[in-house]
């Protein structure tokens, strides 16, 4: 199950801003977006076996379920890309500055005190080894030792609870509420 990029995706994947505020409730702090942090396992494509979409969809299933509607910033699906093939299509000019006014704004996804960030700190078993028919390099580096996922998660420790950033590092599926960094749903 290979993750579609943001050009891919039909147009009722996306949640819009209307929706969010139908859904919000008086309890709600601000709208319910969900935010990812995780590692890419390669350079083109962030999950090349949908392994880590099949590790969240329980966790989307729960937060939908106990929650309602969420939006959700998820990069590789939220940010135009250029395709996952090496000899497929870049990103046009229009995708492109689009692409970059997204990355300019994601810290603020992160950061701010109403959005829920979801760290998925470990990778599937098997990872590097099982992806080497994806990768030429592998990327083998811890999240807390990658660029982007310790900014993620620095950013996200800014301004929230503990209840707002939640290590799904930790979660093994078997409870139904999550706290920060122990990882227990």
């Amino acid at each position: 199950m290979r993750r579609a990029t943001r050009q891919e995706l039909p147009r009722e994947a996306f949640v819009n801003v209307d929706q969010l505020r139908s859904a919000t409730r008086i309890q709600d702090e601000g709208l319910r977006i969900l935010v990812l942090s995780y590692g890419w396992m390669t350079r083109s494509h962030p999950d090349p076996l949908g392994e880590n979409l099949q590790r969240l969809a329980g966790v989307f299933a729960l937060f939908s379920r106990t929650l309602g509607i969420h939006g959700v910033f998820w990069d590789f699906a939220s940010l135009m890309q250029h395709s996952a093939e090496p000899d497929g299509p870049r990103r046009t000019d229009e995708e492109e500055k689009l692409f970059q006014a997204g990355l300019a704004a994601s810290s603020d996804f992160y950061a701010h005190p109403n959005t829920t960030v979801l760290r998925l700190t470990t990778f599937p078993s098997g990872y590097p080894e099982k992806y080497s028919d994806h990768i030429s390099t592998s990327n083998s580096a811890e999240y807390f030792d990658r660029g982007w996922c310790y900014s993620e998660h620095c950013w996200s420790s800014l301004t929230k609870s503990v209840s707002k950033s939640l290590d799904l590092g930790h979660y093994s599926g078997n409870r139904t509420r999550l706290y920060g960094d122990n990882g227990v749903l």
